[in-house]
């Protein structure tokens, strides 16, 4: 198979399905904010919050367990066990999922935030809990069988596709955000009837009958995943969750806005995730050190230009972009700033935590979730309450910047590795001329969206051929030629 191809064939279909996701829940973020105003948009994304904690909680690790026994068992032929072990996820997140959800109505009843301030819509989230479950189980037994499209399908095009349009619905035409909630909870129902569907197309159902389970082996690789992921999973979602406390539902709203609009600057990083660490694992295990090491500063050194390019772009037309949603979301630029800031420093160490996991040193990867977990709380706490949403982005930028420090000297101390050197300057250099272009631009005769559109446009040709002529170098194919797929 060609090379290209190859690569193509990995990463092409969840990175367009990343980027087109991302996207819908962009503008689903958007409808709300424009039709019904900051307010809505910090119910929903309290209740949105909640409800994917739940979720975490509910399937406990068993759907990555899952997708790890269904390749074992399809070489072992044992459809019985495919059948048994995907029934079983379903159930467990099930009855998790329900118990959780009573839980958080129970809790509704206290005077804490917006679990007093959202309940009706509090209460759709809750008991939308286990349907997130089951979707994130359905989505990642479909990958258990090498299968990416169908993840795509349902988690990135028909789920945020639905929410919208019923959004539309209950924001211009309803005119309340409770209708915009039982939308998004229809949009999870149609999503899992299609996981469900094409599950079945790939034969995960064929032996409803006699199906078997080993209830133990798969809890067993549940609860390792489970545990190092939950301090990941509370590192960006702990603001969210204590702003939901602390402030009035419009600043959230404010907030939610700024960091969901960040978070364009990660897909850089997350189309490299996807392929990175296959490459680490393939490089280290046949002890080409110097290869892995020249692959991982050629990777970090892209990661940075481009995602470098976005950051400088989101800072120069902060009050631009935000101004978009509603004159009151400008209030959140500066807070944006930050984040954006914590964004950059994260692209800056590339897949730093994968050169930790994929080289048997996952230990420490787990260690950094929970000391930067920590942080996080503590700070969220502290801060929020003195300084409201900038609390919230400082205490959340400083922990992920703690969080890719670490990454960052343990590459260094475990394997003799540190991505940057002088190969770097020329993009340095190119970054600081197109930021004056990006600036200039706001002289132009034009404001909103015309302005940003001209200003993109104009900057992105400037940068990109200042990147063919200049920045290109010698070394650059190096990540093509690692692959041997």
């Amino acid at each position: 198979m060609n090379l290209s191809d190859s690569i193509l064939g990995l990463v092409s279909v969840a990175l367009v399905g990343a980027i087109v996701g991302r996207g819908l829940t962009y503008l689903l973020n958007f409808v709300i904010a424009d039709g019904l105003g900051p307010e809505a948009v910090g119910v929903f994304a309290f209740g949105m919050t909640v409800m994917n904690v739940g979720a975490i909680f509910s399937k406990a690790g068993i759907d990555g367990a899952v997708a790890k026994l269904i390749p074992i068992y399809e070489n072992e032929r044992s459809d019985t066990h495919v059948t048994g072990s995907i029934l079983f996820a379903i159930a467990f997140s099930t009855v998790i999922g329900t118990v959780f959800a009573v839980v958080i109505v129970v809790t509704s009843r206290l005077e804490i935030g917006l679990l007093s301030q959202s309940t009706k819509g509090l209460y759709v989230f809750a008991f939308s809990i286990p349907i997130l479950a089951i979707l994130r189980v359905g989505i990642r037994s479909s990958q258990g069988f090498k299968e990416t499209r169908y993840a795509v399908y349902t988690r990135d095009l028909l789920r945020p596709t639905t929410a919208i349009v019923l959004a539309v619905v209950g924001a211009y035409l309803l005119v309340d955000i409770k209708y915009v909630i039982y939308g998004y909870a229809v949009s999870l129902i149609v999503a899992v009837g299609g996981i469900i569907l094409f599950l079945a197309y790939q034969g995960a159902f064929s032996r409803l009958t006699a199906p078997s389970v080993e209830a133990s082996r798969t809890i067993g690789l549940a609860l390792p995943m489970f545990i190092a992921n939950l301090g990941r999973y509370f590192t960006f979602w702990t603001d969210v969750l204590m702003l939901g406390i602390f402030v009035q539902a419009s600043d959230l709203g404010k907030y939610q806005v700024a960091y969901q609009t960040t978070l364009v600057l990660t897909f850089i990083l997350a189309a490299t995730n996807s392929l990175f660490p296959s490459l680490v694992a393939g490089l280290y295990d046949d002890g080409q050190m110097e290869q892995l090491r020249k692959v991982f500063t050629t990777t970090v050194k892209w990661i940075v230009y481009f995602t470098g390019f976005g950051y400088l772009f989101l800072v120069v037309y902060a009050d631009d972009i935000l101004t978009i949603f509603g004159p009151a979301f400008a209030e959140a630029a500066v807070p944006m700033i930050i984040l954006a800031t914590a964004q950059f420093i994260g692209a800056c160490v590339g897949p730093a935590g994968f050169m930790l996991t994929m080289s048997e040193h996952e230990r420490f990867e787990l260690a950094n979730s929970v000391i930067t977990a920590t942080l996080n709380v503590v700070l969220n706490f502290v801060l929020i309450q003195r300084f409201g949403i900038l609390g919230a982005a400082i205490a959340t930028a400083t922990a992920i910047a703690v969080l890719n420090v670490l990454r960052l000297a343990e590459v260094r101390y475990l394997l003799g590795m540190f991505p940057y050197s002088r190969e770097f300057l020329p993009g340095v250099g190119l970054l600081a001329v197109t930021s004056i272009v990006m600036y200039l631009a706001q002289w132009l005769p034009l404001s909103g969206i015309g302005l940003l559109l001209v200003a993109g446009f104009g900057s992105t040709g400037v940068f990109l051929v200042g990147a063919w002529l200049f920045a290109v170098d010698e070394y650059d194919d190096v990540l093509l030629e690692s692959v041997d797929i």
